[in-house]
């Protein structure tokens, strides 16, 4: 439970105070101060939003305004906190599920760490406001732009609630069919009860040159009385960016990039490590980081993050009678539309069945109806689930035309759309 500190949390909240510039030190000590004197605020928010129907270890919106974001879906992998339903292969693992690329890369013993809590979902770019509205606080936060320390306590409370669920919670012993005891090996808490607090660890920049991370996991620490918090036992080696590099190539650059700083190996042995971090897009960091943390003798390595990046979505090569076209999946803004041209033309619905079904829905292809005329298309899923999908053309101005689309009760975030108008493009 994120509790109230006490003498500890004060000597916390002094150094997260120092961790910032000196001109903006008043208002973090004042924001440091509103988490300290809030006994059980945190705690008492994860309690409203899983009592509304989200799960006890959702984030809620810590401080941020009601509509703020877009929060991490419930039905999400296990291990890596994504809900992207452009993500095939799911897999379930007891009362969880975990994607296609997290259950691959435990089978095929190429991952390190544990698993991600994330708050958020964010990515820029997305014809939904909300799915930005976090990535650029994020930024906004990074770079010092506009009332940026504003942000700073919000975004820790979000971070601490994150890295409470990875300390508090275990989810019992292994379960699953042929390879399940691995996944749920690698989803559990490994080291609970071993009386000892887990270190909680920000991902450094070089030199000091970015202190974002840093300062946000001072001022979450406040917060976690629990945790034993080593702001400095990361060090990063070299330089490098990861703007725009595939996830081959962010792992590439990320390689050997970070070390243990030598006075803290001792420190670290046997422990539980939590690496804490800003925004986790393909998991490379994270993996660099954990590589040295076990390296030097941890014991299990989870990580914790604000908001968890999700990917554009994909081109898809469906069926067209009997030959292969290439569509492109889209998504749809936040009111469930997307802009479309006058005609004919087909379109493809892509959603999870449920939160504890692994199959992941391209139901299609489905006519385009004529305008203000609804469509209604059913879709059998394999576990015996039936879903109904609704189409419908409106005007959204004085000369163009969009879909309003909808499948059950679903939001927009939950759904993507291939929507193909004119002569296909067929696979050679």
């Amino acid at each position: 439970m994120v509790e109230a500190p006490s003498i500890r949390g004060w000597l916390r909240a002094v150094r997260a105070v120092h961790a910032f510039p000196p001109g903006t030190r008043g208002a973090v000590w004042r924001a440091a101060r509103e988490l300290i004197r809030e006994p059980g605020a945190a705690a008492y928010r994860a309690a409203r939003d899983a009592g509304a129907g989200r799960p006890p270890d959702h984030p809620s919106t810590a401080g941020l305004p009601a509509r703020f974001g877009e929060r991490i879906g419930v039905r999400r992998c296990g291990i890596c906190a994504t809900d992207d339903v452009a993500i095939d292969e799911w897999v379930a693992v007891g009362a969880q599920l975990v994607c296609g690329e997290c259950g691959r890369a435990v089978l095929g013993g190429a991952l390190v760490w544990g698993r991600l809590a994330a708050a958020y979902r964010g990515r820029v770019g997305s014809p939904r406001r909300a799915l930005g509205e976090v990535y650029r606080a994020v930024v906004e936060f990074k770079e010092r732009r506009g009332d940026w320390v504003a942000l700073a306590a919000p975004l820790a409370r979000a971070l601490a609630l994150c890295i409470d669920t990875l300390v508090t919670r275990d989810d019992g012993p292994d379960r699953g069919g042929a390879g399940g005891d691995r996944l749920a090996g690698a989803t559990r808490l490994a080291g609970a009860g071993t009386g000892r607090r887990a270190v909680l660890v920000p991902v450094p920049s070089y030199r000091g040159r970015r202190p974002h991370v840093l300062q946000l996991v001072a001022l979450a620490a406040v917060r976690l009385p629990r945790v034993s918090l080593r702001l400095h036992a990361l060090t990063k080696t070299h330089d490098f960016t990861q703007k725009g590099l595939t996830r081959r190539e962010r792992e590439a650059e990320s390689a050997g990039a970070y070390a243990v700083r030598a006075a803290w190996r001792r420190g670290l042995q046997g422990r539980h490590v939590i690496i804490a971090d800003d925004l986790v897009t393909t998991g490379a960091t994270l993996d660099a980081c954990a590589r040295a943390l076990l390296a030097a003798g941890a014991a299990t390595v989870d990580g914790a993050a604000v908001v968890r990046v999700v990917r554009a979505p994909p081109e898809r090569v469906v069926m067209l009678g009997p030959r292969q076209v290439r569509v492109q999946l889209r998504e749809l803004d936040g009111r469930g539309r997307i802009p479309i041209d006058p005609g004919a033309g087909l379109i493809w619905v892509q959603f999870a069945c449920s939160a504890r079904c692994p199959a992941t829905a391209l139901a299609g292809p489905y006519p385009l109806p004529g305008l203000d005329v609804v469509g209604r298309h059913r879709w059998m899923c394999r576990c015996g689930s039936a879903h109904l999908v609704r189409v419908r053309r409106e005007w959204l101005g004085a000369h163009r035309e969009c879909l309003a689309v909808a499948a059950g009760d679903r939001r927009p975030a939950e759904l993507l759309v291939a929507i193909l108008q004119g002569p296909p493009a067929y696979v050679s």
